[in-house]
């Protein structure tokens, strides 16, 4: 859709792509075994309570949040002048946070031993290693003009 706000909510499907420019994407209570692929420019991304064999969310111009996912998969979040907030993921093999201008925050409900950290920010501070050689999954958490606060509730 164009210049219209896109809600999903409640939706149970084998995989789901959808996409807007000029307005924002509310996802909740979403369910699949397939891939989730949202995106949008000018407008941010607000998730809750998705379930997925995979997630893709990407913004441009706006904030992107991400509570209470969780995937088989690869999770991965971008943003374009817009911080990354995440409250409660757990990512079943890889997650991937990237931001320019916009700080990157939030909780893993995971132990940061279980985890490959690469962790890079320009003209910010980061409470992850730069680089770290853990678990089987991997984190990778950049940012440029903005923070990286992430912490391990595992």
């Amino acid at each position: 859709t164009s210049h219209g706000q896109m809600t999903l909510h409640g939706v149970t499907a084998a995989s789901i792509q959808a996409g807007t420019s000029n307005h924002s994407i509310d996802a909740t209570q979403i369910e699949t075994a397939g891939d989730v692929v949202l995106t949008t420019s000018n407008g941010g991304i607000d998730l809750d309570g998705v379930q997925a064999g995979s997630l893709t969310a990407r913004s441009s111009n706006h904030a992107l949040h991400a509570d209470n996912i969780t995937t088989q998969g690869r999770l991965e979040l971008r943003s374009t002048n817009g911080p990354i907030h995440i409250e409660k993921v757990v990512p079943g093999q890889a997650i991937e946070l990237v931001t320019t201008n916009g700080a990157i925050e939030g909780t893993i409900l995971d132990r940061l031993e279980q985890y490959t950290i690469e962790s890079r920010t320009t003209h910010g501070d980061s409470n992850l290693p730069n680089e770290y050689s853990g678990g089987s999954k991997s984190l990778v958490a950049r940012t440029t003009n903005g923070d990286i606060a992430i912490d391990f509730l595992g």
